[in-house]
């Protein structure tokens, strides 16, 4: 007998998690951050067309492979509910990333995906931190340290860490995208107000040699997957994480 989406959400969840407008913000947030900056640089070395068409294409791509992802976990969730009473006992447990390889490709894969994750997370968070430690210098004052910089923002950042679950960061997640769009306001008035027609069409409009450093750029702000499925299963109903997913890829 196949279990539903809603059959295999713990009550608990039902009755509480994210809206889809909340998971919407969260996935947003997930995306949008330090390396939306670098999309001019990145269409520079792409090119005027291959830039913004890579950029599209790998958009659809990252929507598609994430969708996989959670229909993937819902398949191992509903082989569980299936086998709950001999081997798991528990069915309605929530499910790493880690955990969903471990049942479709084997242990081995599993560990690998651990450790893949564990170095992904630890480049993208030390990144921000010297990030924002960057933006705290030159705000603040410009003969801080760095390092000094790095070392105050670290009780943040652990204080963070300690939060499981989203729901709790759908707001700061609102913020953060509101600072990023603001941002690029700005960024975009500043350009308008000092623009040169002939930087523009002195770029290529394919330029396949440089393409792989722009990839690396764009990749950065979709290869997020591996933080979607406590964002899917924090929500009030996983089932809508699709819809608050393409509407958080439209934005």
């Amino acid at each position: 007998m196949q279990a539903t989406a809603a059959s295999v959400t713990p009550p608990s969840r039902q009755a509480s998690g994210t809206t889809p407008f909340q998971t919407a913000v969260n996935i947003c947030k997930a995306i949008m951050g330090a390396g939306t900056f670098a999309l001019p640089w990145s269409f520079s070395l792409a090119g005027t067309v291959l830039g913004p068409v890579g950029l599209l294409l790998l958009t659809g791509l990252a929507f598609y492979t994430m969708t996989l992802l959670i229909e993937a976990k819902q398949s191992v969730l509903e082989h569980r509910a299936e086998e709950a009473d001999e081997e798991h006992g528990n069915a309605t447990g929530p499910l790493t990333y880690a955990d969903v390889v471990r049942e479709v490709l084997g242990p081995r894969a599993a560990r690998c995906a651990n450790m893949a994750t564990l170095g992904c997370s630890i480049g993208v968070s030390g990144a921000y931190i010297v990030f924002i430690a960057s933006l705290v210098v030159s705000i603040v004052a410009e003969s801080l340290k760095i390092r000094t910089a790095i070392a105050g923002l670290l009780p943040f950042v652990v204080l963070l860490s300690w939060i499981q679950d989203f729901r709790y960061l759908s707001m700061v997640s609102a913020l953060g995208d509101i600072s990023v769009v603001l941002a690029m306001l700005c960024v975009l008035y500043d350009g308008a107000q000092h623009r040169d027609l002939q930087l523009y069409t002195a770029l290529p409009a394919f330029n396949w040699e440089k393409y792989p450093l722009s990839f690396g750029s764009v990749s950065f702000l979709f290869c997020v997957h591996f933080v979607m499925l406590p964002v899917e299963q924090s929500m009030r109903d996983p089932a809508k994480f699709r819809t608050a997913a393409a509407g958080a890829f439209f934005f």
